[in-house]
């Protein structure tokens, strides 16, 4: 429980909820192992420092619990170094931080701690290469930048030959804290960075902020004092508005009496700008373009020509001029609506190819002053969503609101339904989204992107074949579009179109040879069309440039299996895992990497990693169960899966729980388990988890009924040919016959699995074809030896099979090599046993039998009872078959396997 709180503890640290993390580390502390109480104390030491001021005697603490340990905990190097830091212990601290960075610990702290180390014991060039590193890998940490800001400040050599790199430290140091509500250090930095360029007007605003921020009245005014203070407007008088309806209504009219005024009062700047709304109406734009500069020269305030000579640019596609033209109308008439909304309409034009945050912040502050005129205008609110989306640091819930509230204006307008269902796609809302691509398409039909919306939603939520129209028509009505050519592809590679997507995805990478997805889904094609090297030539690329990461290194890892070793698989994706440590489906990929090459405790370091970041990660917890499973830890890998389920109870996780289940003591909970997800879903392979949970207890009708269940359910669950089979073989009499039909079915369902043809092998054995039993057996050799022969179950099946081809001595040295890894000792003693019989070697074979009695304590209680019914059938088949012969010591093994086996009959829990 303790761990899970710190565990918990520092994923609200990571995500900014410092009141929950200091409260959650209190909580941690009240551990009994000192390593775990250091820990607390160090992320309450580090969460003291974010609030409010350092607390050096918290992390002194830290150290004391961490040095009552007998060597450092591994788990707890981070926070050990960041605590001998932080309480002055420097020299103590280096050795101990370098060893949390190679293990994968580099978070902010370390680093940041690591620096100041590194500074304190003169290597500059270390401090900075650690705090540039940590700037790089968090640039918005605060913490971050003022450590890089005091190490900058530090450097003589630097402040003497470019002092605005440390006043640019400082001010990002200072941005950053204000951002972080630390308005006190903020002040602290800007004020540093002052010292170092006090004539910087930009810095002189941004302390007044950070004093205006923590109320310090004094510095602020004595921070404006220093400022240049600009010269407001100047008010304009009125226009002159006497031919106005004339010019709306009879432009020509309105014309011929403008320029007789003009003729008049050639400095009539009110009439020079009517006549230029009059000439554009005619559609005269020269004419007009002359009224209104006339205008413009007489009276630079003219609201009115202003905004009429801006919205004639404007539709020229002059933006810069109609901004210049706009502004300057909107500070000669700051509470005129539909100037705000034709400046706004400018600034989110010239943003749409520009993609500048600073004319999407201008639209926007223009059309709030649009709405404070006319709250509500729907012409406003339209533009505030279409604008809203153009803001590259917005927070995707503001840029929602935004479209919804426009939205719920304009009902109508198909461009907001197609931006709203953009962004709902990309935040997952599937469903709501492809209504609003509907709406879209059925208002723009001709629309390349509301198709390609609609097209991606379409593959996304699993309709590839309806999506391939929509992306076909975006990829041919927008062909420089490379996203749609990427998306188009991923459709074609989806439905099984290899050629087709390698065709449109290479488009889409020669347009953007630097982009992640598609590289990643060329990469994914490649590898389904064989071309191994092309693939992993893609997929590595495709890391860290945009690429969905767990999409990535999935298809990555797939590619890489069969042309690597399990050590350089391990290598390769580790380094991707490492470039992504805070992408649970990365970790859960590289977790379960891990776990197949037998690095079991590494594999929940990954895990425990990956549900830091995401704690209710179903995959991380199935993964995290398996390898607890793997190294001996059966109640923790349950309880793990039981939170799996707890989280979503799909039918996958049930049917791991299950299984974990099934191979422990208790039978009932086992299928109880099983039975729970049964009525998620009726699957082939949980019917062929109870059939082998009947087996485990010797019960073959029932296994045999459970079986036969599930192989009429599709899709059929491979082995539950072979737990038919199984049980066929070891009922009353046996049915031989349809056993090897059950196997024989197994091998050509998967026919690189040995386990059908060693069912084929043991059935024509015992009932004596001997010569189709050595064709089976045979097969069965090479293929275990194709999975490897290093490993316990391929030695053991290995053993098996030259056992029963009379090859005793090569079948001992098998099962020998297999034993000392082998999960099913009682199980492979017994055969060693028996093979020691074959053999003639009674002494041996008793003694392998002595052995095998002896470790049945340690088997799962749910498979002793069926494991020694088939030691027992076997030992009879060889007797039976002339190959051991019927002794006193066999009657007496015959008698005690029989006693066994009902005691385990009668132990079991059903």
């Amino acid at each position: 429980m303790t761990d899970d709180r710190l565990r918990r503890a520092w994923a609200a640290y990571r995500a900014g909820d410092l009141a929950t993390a200091r409260q959650r580390a209190e909580e941690a502390g009240r551990a009994d192992d000192p390593a775990v109480q250091g820990a607390a104390f160090t992320l309450r030491g580090l969460c003291r420092v974010r609030l409010d001021s350092a607390d050096e005697d918290l992390f002194a603490q830290a150290v004391r619990r961490f040095e009552a340990t007998p060597r450092p905990d591994r788990r707890f190097l981070a926070e050990y170094g960041i605590a001998l830091t932080l309480s002055g212990r420097f020299d103590e601290a280096e050795p101990v931080l370098r060893r949390a960075v190679t293990l994968g610990a580099a978070g902010p702290d370390v680093l940041r701690c690591l620096a100041r180390v590194l500074s304190r014991q003169g290597d500059d060039a270390g401090a900075g290469r650690a705090i540039a590193a940590a700037a790089r890998a968090y640039p918005a940490d605060w913490l971050v930048a003022h450590d890089r800001a005091e190490l900058l400040t530090g450097r003589a050599e630097l402040l003497t030959d470019r002092p605005p790199v440390a006043a640019d430290a400082w001010a990002v140091a200072g941005a950053l804290s204000l951002a972080a509500g630390r308005g006190d250090v903020a002040l602290a930095a800007y004020s540093r960075a002052l010292e170092l360029t006090p004539d910087d007007p930009h810095l002189l605003a941004e302390k007044a902020r950070a004093c205006a921020f923590v109320g310090d009245v004094e510095e602020l005014f004595a921070t404006l004092g220093r400022s240049v203070p600009m010269k407001a407007s100047e008010l304009v008088p009125m226009l002159f508005e006497a031919s106005e309806p004339l010019v709306r209504a009879a432009p020509d009219v309105a014309r011929a009496l403008l320029e007789r005024t003009i003729e008049v009062e050639p400095e009539h700047a009110g009439a020079h700008a009517l006549l230029g709304i009059a000439c554009r109406d005619l559609g005269d734009d020269a004419a007009a373009d002359r009224a209104f500069d006339e205008a413009v020269r007489l009276d630079p305030d003219d609201a009115r020509a202003l905004l009429a000579r801006g919205q004639l640019r404007l539709a020229r596609g002059q933006h810069d001029e109609a901004i210049a033209d706009l502004e300057l109308a909107a500070a000669a008439q700051p509470r005129a609506g539909l100037i705000r909304l034709t400046a706004a309409e400018a600034y989110y034009i010239r943003a749409e190819d520009t993609a500048a945050d600073a004319d999407v912040e201008r639209a926007l502050a223009h059309l709030r002053v649009a709405l404070e005129i006319k709250p509500g205008d729907a012409a406003a609110l339209r533009l505030v969503g279409y604008v809203t989306r153009l803001r590259r640091d917005a927070d995707p819930a503001t840029t929602e609101t935004a479209l919804r509230a426009a939205r719920a204006a304009n009902p109508d307008d198909p461009s907001l339904a197609y931006y709203l269902g953009l962004l709902l796609f990309d935040q997952g809302a599937y469903e709501e989204a492809l209504g609003c691509a509907e709406q879209a398409v059925a208002g723009l039909p001709d629309s390349p992107l509301a198709r390609l919306l609609r097209g991606q939603l379409l593959r996304t939520t699993g309709d590839p074949e309806r999506a391939l129209p929509d992306l076909e028509a975006a990829a041919e009505g927008q062909p420089d579009l490379p996203e749609a050519h990427a998306a188009l592809g991923e459709a074609y590679r989806i439905v099984g179109r290899f050629d087709a997507a390698l065709a449109e995805l290479t488009t889409a990478v020669e347009a953007q040879p630097d982009d992640g997805w598609s590289l990643a889904s060329r990469g994914a094609t490649r590898h389904a069309l064989g071309d191994v090297t092309g693939a992993l030539a893609d997929l590595r690329r495709s890391l860290g440039r945009g690429a969905e990461p767990g999409f990535a290194v999935w298809w990555l890892c797939e590619a890489l299996r069969g042309s690597v070793d399990e050590d350089a698989l391990v290598d390769e994706i580790g380094a991707a895992a490492a470039l992504h440590l805070d992408e649970p489906d990365v970790l859960e990929i590289y977790s379960d990497v891990l776990h197949g090459a037998g690095r079991y405790g590494e594999a929940v370091d990954a895990a425990e990693r990956g549900l830091m970041v995401r704690p209710d990660h179903v995959g991380l917890l199935r993964s995290l169960g398996w390898a607890r499973l793997a190294l001996g830890d059966r109640a923790r890998a349950v309880e793990t899966l039981e939170r799996a389920a707890a989280l979503h109870g799909d039918v996958t996780t049930l049917t791991d729980l299950a299984t974990m289940v099934a191979r422990g003591d208790d039978a009932a909970e086992a299928l109880r388990t099983i039975d729970r997800g049964l009525a998620v879903a009726r699957t082939s392979a949980l019917l062929r988890l109870r059939a082998e949970v009947f087996a485990g207890l010797a019960d073959w009708a029932a296994a045999r009924e459970a079986a036969a269940e599930a192989l009429v359910v599709e899709p059929v669950d491979p082995w539950a040919h072979w737990e038919f089979g199984r049980a066929l073989r070891y009922l009353d009499g046996g049915l031989p016959d349809e056993a090897l039909a059950a196997f024989e079915a197994m091998r050509e369902r998967e026919p690189d699995n040995p386990m059908g043809p060693q069912g084929i092998g043991d059935v024509h054995w015992t009932v004596g074809r001997r010569a189709e039993a050595e064709v089976a057996y045979r097969a069965a050799i090479a293929l275990y030896e194709s999975f490897g022969e290093d490993e316990a179950w391929t030695r053991h099946g290995i053993g098996w099979c030259l056992h029963r081809l009379g090859r005793y001595a090569p079948a001992a040295e098998s099962y020998l090599l297999a034993l000392p890894a082998s999960d099913e000792r009682s199980a492979l003693l017994f055969d060693i046993g028996l093979n020691w019989l074959a053999a003639g070697e009674e002494v041996r074979a008793a003694d392998a039998y002595a052995q095998g009695f002896g470790v049945l304590s340690a088997m799962p209680r749910t498979r002793v009872a069926g494991m020694l019914a088939v030691a027992a059938e076997d030992l009879r088949a060889s007797v039976a078959r002339g190959v051991v012969a019927d002794t006193a010591q066999v009657a007496d093994l015959r008698d005690r396997l029989a006693k066994e086996t009902a005691t385990a009959s009668g132990r079991r829990s059903v």
